[in-house]
């Protein structure tokens, strides 16, 4: 009996075999497990990333790590130029943008309209990148550009007190080596400038302006008019007049103005002296706007040929009746002009004191003042400020000795444009102007042509390069690896 139990009791301890299939079996499960993870784990790497790509353009591909970087530079670019108006486009950056319908466009989330947009700035810079390739382009000033854009992008991080790598992960969600973004950067300088290589070459015939011009004259007169409105509620809102005696009161200030005084004398009487003192000066007076700006009945009534100075009507709007006086029209014919200039910027850290900022301006002016002296006491000809502003100014322009053509009253500040527009203003004429955040010497080359001629020159041209790049785009085919792209933008 007890040796039965003995030997009962060592058979149940001892180890049961497994069988080699079982075990083979679970070893190759194992295996695929972990080269599954690794996979994994590698597919959401930036090496993989890196090595495959997002879009394909014809034969060129973009990587997942450059789309990224468009991408984000693009979404970042949107979001800091309409900041004010995020809320009334119903974009709120706490929710997914995937989850809301874009307003822009409504056939779209926010996700699918910033890809979209991304996509079209992509496809057109391969495009540009492969055709100035294939056409020998090689500006001599590149690498100049590409170099003066990473010292912006590295006194950035500096400023912030980061690396490069993460001052880049702060912006596009990836620490981007100086390499990878130098690459990228001068890809995005050889594009720009071959883009304004094929605008300035594009043909743009007098028959071609002529025609443009007759078809979009609202953009280059403007007209100088007053204006009195008389609110009107179809509601009955409080305090507001009906329509019948907004219309009523209106026609009254019409039939007692009999000239631009008595215009606004009439509009100044129906406010109390406090209401006045809350408007501005002129409240009446509307001294510029580009007809194209107007309502399209404003517009219609002061593009009558047969419209007169001292013209006056009753126009109906939404909610208002509007007394209109009319006071003149004009084209924007004043000549543009070819300046050049010497820009030094007022630099400080973003966390600087008001001591050091004022030190720094302080700095600049001495060194604007130190270069205008040096300048009028020698032989003052164009060639001399050339190699003055090659050697001394700070904007991307410093190679070319800093040349702008074709300069009109909304290319720079307004201290800068009063000087250029001044009607005595003659070829060789120089002066230093200063402002609180840089100081500039500027030298006048020549008087150009007429802004609106220019103006619509420049619009014919971007047409026709509308046209070319339509054209090629038929030669690049686009293919995008969704699985890349919803990694790239995660």
């Amino acid at each position: 009996m007890g040796k039965n139990n003995k030997k009962n009791g060592a058979a149940a301890v001892r180890t049961k075999k497994v069988d080699p299939l079982i075990l083979g079996t679970l070893v190759f499960a194992v295996v695929v497990l972990a080269a599954l993870i690794t996979l994994c784990v590698y597919r959401n790497s930036d090496a993989y990333l890196e090595s495959q790509p997002a879009i394909t353009i014809g034969d060129n591909q973009v990587t997942a790590t450059e789309y990224a970087y468009y991408y984000n530079n693009s979404v970042n670019s949107f979001l800091s130029s309409n900041s004010s108006y995020l809320s009334y486009m119903g974009l709120d950056l706490q929710k997914p943008l995937s989850s809301q319908t874009c307003a822009l466009d409504q056939s779209k989330t926010w996700a699918q309209y910033f890809e979209s947009m991304v996509d079209e700035t992509i496809t057109q810079a391969e495009i540009l990148y492969a055709e100035g390739k294939k056409a020998g382009f090689a500006p001599e000033d590149l690498q100049s550009r590409v170099d003066e854009a990473m010292e912006e992008l590295k006194h950035h991080a500096e400023e912030h007190g980061n690396s490069f790598e993460e001052d880049m992960k702060e912006h596009y969600g990836r620490k981007y080596s100086e390499e990878e973004i130098r690459a990228i950067v001068e890809k995005g300088e050889y594009t720009t400038l071959y883009r304004e290589k094929v605008l300035e070459e594009s043909s743009a015939t007098e028959e071609e302006q002529n025609a443009y011009y007759e078809e979009n004259k609202d953009n280059y007169w403007r007209v100088t008019y007053r204006t009195e409105s008389f609110p009107f509620s179809t509601t009955g809102e409080e305090n507001t007049d009906t329509k019948e005696v907004a219309k009523q009161k209106a026609d009254e200030m019409l039939a007692t103005v009999t000239d631009e005084a008595s215009f606004i004398a009439q509009a100044k009487s129906k406010y109390t002296e406090e209401e006045l003192a809350a408007k501005a000066e002129d409240f009446t007076l509307r001294a510029d706007p580009l007809r194209s700006s107007l309502t399209d009945a404003v517009k219609n009534w002061m593009s009558d040929a047969a419209r007169q100075p001292g013209d006056k009507t009753v126009i109906e709007s939404t909610s208002s009746y509007d007394v209109v006086y009319y006071v003149t029209t004009w084209l924007d014919d004043y000549k543009t002009a070819d300046i050049r200039l010497i820009y030094l910027p007022v630099e400080t850290e973003s966390d600087a004191t008001d001591e050091e900022k004022q030190a720094a301006r302080d700095s600049v002016s001495a060194k604007a003042n130190e270069l205008f002296g040096q300048w009028n006491t020698g032989e003052k000809t164009e060639e001399n400020f050339i190699a003055l502003a090659k050697a001394n100014s700070k904007d991307r322009n410093a190679e070319t000795g800093s040349l702008y053509e074709d300069v009109n009253k909304s290319s720079f500040a307004t201290d800068l444009t009063d000087w250029i527009f001044a009607a005595e203003r003659a070829a060789g004429d120089s002066q230093m102007i200063q402002t609180s955040s840089a100081s500039y010497i500027v030298y006048y080359v020549a008087q150009g042509e007429e802004y609106w001629k220019q103006s619509v020159e420049a619009a014919v041209k971007q047409n026709n390069y509308d046209s070319w790049y339509e054209a090629m785009k038929n030669n690049y085919p686009v293919t995008k690896n969704s699985d890349i792209l919803g990694k790239a933008i995660a």
